[in-house]
């Protein structure tokens, strides 16, 4: 008996040394994550700063181009003007009676054309 627990005795102490190791094996794996993690957030930092000023870039970039695409629709004024006037040159004769032409349907993209550059405008 004094042997069976002299025996039970020896493989509890060996279990605990076994775990002991296990623990410090498992620590020095946590060490190794700790410092790849810290290596990770030093990258991820650098990276967000580097991106931080093309960002802004792109930003101002953008902002730029939704002006230009404004400018371009008041650019276009005179050609839509133009197009409605022919219009009006192939309608109105010398002999048309003045209260028989419908304008709003003579210079209606002109007229829709405006609309739309008022409603941009206000957006500046």
């Amino acid at each position: 008996m004094v042997f069976e627990n002299y025996s039970k005795f020896i493989t509890s102490i060996e279990t605990v040394k076994k775990m002991k190791d296990d623990i410090e094996k498992v620590d020095d794996k946590l060490k190794v994550l700790e410092e790849s993690i810290s290596r990770i957030n030093d990258s991820a930092i650098r990276i967000d700063s580097s991106l931080k000023t093309k960002r802004k870039e792109i930003q101002r970039l953008d902002t730029i181009n939704n002006d230009l695409q404004r400018l371009r629709i008041l650019c276009e004024i005179p050609k839509v003007s133009k197009y409605d006037l022919l219009e009006y040159k192939n309608k109105v004769t010398p002999k048309t009676v003045l209260s028989s032409v419908n304008f709003d349907e003579i210079f209606g993209q002109t007229i829709e054309h405006f609309s739309v550059c008022g409603r941009e405008l206000i957006k500046f």
